[in-house]
């Protein structure tokens, strides 16, 4: 039966939500961005590049969990608002061995190829060594980076939502002590921000346990009353519009990442490699919004209630274009303070960098409204649509950007927001 709900109950629900998803997601991305800095003010400027260069790993990573896991917790929304509280813990239960496995599988392969992934990311021969030693200690941090999403959206699902900025912060604060002490106190380099980032997902997985999932009525026990193949089938259906915007995403990343090196050189590289945090910060707010989002819509269309997933559709939006509209804006005031932000203060980076930020920034907002407009697609179902959205945005920049590289090398920038 359809019911019937007021605006501002519908808008209180997202908001507590909300809240609490950028919280986390804030402060998931400012541990590793604050990672960056220490590598670019304590290591070399360099040290950025080297880590930006894993950004497709990370893409990688992120969308195989989005396909196997993150459908896991839109079904539990859905299924509670079907009061279908059985299906649920048999959900997540298998959602959990498909997750570590999975994890563990990353961190196999990472460890026995990490020197050959290290020569496909970057020909520079300086670069390269950097890279493979930040490689070899990177490859375990799928083994905790992965249920922790995992587990932070399944206690998110089952209305736990608080739980998750404190989990998140708690994570935040052990990642950037560690980063700190491990480069300017013990000498490790990049090795000390890739052990930061396993250190704080790790304090993450051990709040969740011990704090969310064994305390919870739904969620305490594990069973094995599941067929394993058709209910990751089931989790696919739900994600897949997520998993292959990040596959994509992490394709188009790898290529640009080249595109750049071999036009505009290492200096160019890094000022990219600034970029791409700018947009991976963009990617991780609209993610934040998007987790209070999908919950609350996807237990709405489980009820029926069409007239409250518009009415969460208008609060989301109003919600997107004020949050990017004070990103964009302080981008473009302050430019330069950013790229010292982030240890690169020569002048002849920092004077055409300040151009290159600039531009790039324009794509920010622009972005985050496609996404925005994806996940509603999810929510009313609308898989092949969404996906074919997905794959449009990310394939029309990696053209534009290629296109531009190739006619005007030097306002390949511009090839971000114009696509």
């Amino acid at each position: 039966m359809k019911t019937a709900r007021y605006p501002y109950l519908v808008n209180k629900a997202f908001f507590n939500i909300l809240m609490a998803s950028l919280l986390s997601t804030i402060a998931m991305q400012l541990a590793t961005s604050i990672g960056v800095i220490v590598a670019g003010n304590f290591v070399s400027p360099d040290a950025v590049s080297v880590i930006n260069l894993t950004m497709p790993i990370i893409s990688f990573v992120n969308a195989a969990y989005m396909l196997f896991g993150m459908g896991a917790s839109y079904r539990i929304s859905r299924l509670l608002g079907n009061n279908d509280y059985d299906s649920v813990k048999r959900v997540f239960s298998c959602s959990v061995v498909a997750v570590v496995t999975l994890a563990m599988l990353f961190t196999v392969l990472l460890l026995v190829f990490h020197q050959d992934i290290a020569r496909m990311l970057t020909s520079d021969a300086r670069l390269s060594v950097m890279q493979t030693e930040y490689l070899s200690v990177f490859a375990f941090q799928p083994l905790f980076f992965m249920p922790a999403l995992h587990f932070g959206a399944c206690v998110k699902s089952i209305g736990n939502s608080r739980l998750i900025p404190k989990a998140t912060l708690a994570g935040m604060v052990l990642q950037i002590v560690t980063a700190y002490t491990s480069v300017v106190f013990f000498g490790m380099g990049v090795k000390g921000i890739a052990l930061a980032a396993c250190v704080g997902f790790a304090a993450q997985n051990a709040i969740y346990l011990f704090k969310g999932i064994w305390p919870s009525e739904l969620l305490n026990g594990f069973t094995f009353h599941f067929k394993m193949g058709p209910e990751i089938k089931k989790n696919m259906k739900h994600s897949f519009p997520l998993f292959l915007s990040l596959f994509l995403m992490g394709s188009m990343l790898f290529a640009i990442n080249h595109i750049v090196a071999s036009t505009l050189g290492t200096d160019g590289l890094n000022i990219a490699s600034v970029c791409m945090q700018l947009m991976l910060l963009s990617i991780m707010l609209m993610a934040g919004i998007n987790s209070a989002t999908m919950p609350i819509g996807n237990m709405m269309m489980g009820e029926g209630d069409y007239d409250g997933v518009r009415m969460l559709n208008t609060t989301v939006t109003k919600v997107v274009a004020v949050i990017f509209a004070t990103v964009l804006i302080l981008i473009l005031c302050f430019p330069a303070a950013v790229l010292q932000l982030f240890g690169l203060d020569d002048t002849s980076i920092e004077n055409g960098g300040s151009g290159a930020i600039r531009i790039f920034a324009l794509l920010i907002p622009l972005q985050s409204y496609s996404m925005l407009r994806m996940t509603r697609l999810m929510i009313l179902s609308y898989t092949k649509l969404a996906s074919l959205s997905a794959t449009l945005r990310v394939v029309l920049m990696l053209a534009v950007v290629a296109l531009i590289a190739h006619i005007a090398p030097k306002h390949l920038w511009w090839g971000f927001p114009l696509s």
